[in-house]
């Protein structure tokens, strides 16, 4: 990739992100310009997507709603690596330069840039087009040093009760199974 017109070859995808020694989820960069340190702990706080240019930030964030579980079923091996890699594209494009594709702005493709990937990007930055989606961002908190900004989703209340409907039909449906016919 071309950074502010400085070619870097970057890795990008998806991480997995230990929060307080339990948590994990999907995590996607979000600063294109900060690097990442693996296996390192950091001081942080989570806000919001609208830290960016809220409509960009939320954006990101509808992206990785998204696009992130299409991924995680539709695709495996090398084109799941590479979608991955796309979604981080577009993530980056999208903060950092409102979408404006990859041939202009602070983050540009090279000729090196996997062609794959930036068509899948392309094509997610257009599709991200007037969509929102308010994503939550770990950042630096306050006195600590700076590192790469990893931006997360949360189901939404709807779909945790839609979940939690489902468990408990599930559940239920289970019990009555088990629960012996009692006939007069």
């Amino acid at each position: 990739m071309n950074a502010n017109g400085t070619t870097r070859n970057v890795t990008a995808g998806v991480g997995r992100l230990v929060i307080d020694g339990i948590n994990t989820r999907d995590v996607f960069c979000v600063d294109f310009f900060e690097l990442i340190y693996t296996n390192t702990s950091y001081l942080a706080t989570t806000v919001t997507t609208s830290i960016y240019d809220p409509q960009d930030g939320d954006r990101a964030g509808w992206l990785m709603k998204n696009i992130l579980p299409q991924i995680n079923l539709l695709a495996n091996g090398a084109q799941k690596q590479q979608w991955a890699a796309a979604l981080q594209f577009a993530i980056w494009d999208v903060i950092h330069d409102s979408g404006n594709g990859f041939g202009s702005g602070m983050i540009r493709s090279t000729s090196q840039t996997n062609s794959e990937v930036l068509s899948k990007a392309n094509e997610w930055v257009i599709a991200s087009v007037g969509q929102s989606f308010s994503g939550r961002v770990l950042v630096p908190a306050p006195g600590s040093r700076g590192f790469q900004e990893q931006m997360y989703v949360t189901p939404e209340p709807s779909s945790l009760t839609m979940m939690a409907i489902g468990v408990l039909a599930v559940a239920f449906g289970a019990y009555r199974r088990r629960t012996p016919n009692r006939e007069s």
